[in-house]
């Protein structure tokens, strides 16, 4: 066969680039500002972020709840309206102090 083109490739030591340097450590130490407890009650009384949850039981979600026929706002119009209104009603604002 007749060669086209160049030179031969030619075989180089399996020589691999150097891993690159590890970025520095963030402040992942930094102390905590509420303990665990605190952020747990903080969701629990108004969810995730300070938002209103749905006040309804989460029982009404289960299969004891849904085989006898607790209300939940995806199946029952006033358990919607309820859940609606608590979930869009005026947050109270915080005393500073």
């Amino acid at each position: 066969m007749a060669e086209t083109g160049g030179s031969k490739p030619t075989a180089k030591s399996a020589k691999s680039d150097p891993a690159p340097a590890a970025a520095p450590a963030e402040s992942a130490a930094a102390e905590p500002t509420m303990t665990a407890d605190e952020v747990a009650a903080a969701n629990t009384e108004g969810g995730v972020e300070g938002e209103r949850v749905d006040p309804t039981p989460d029982e009404n979600y289960t299969v004891a709840g849904v085989t006898a026929g607790a209300a939940t706002p995806e199946t029952d119009e006033d358990a919607a309206k309820a859940a609606a209104e608590a979930v869009n009603a005026e947050k109270p604002k915080q005393e500073e102090g």
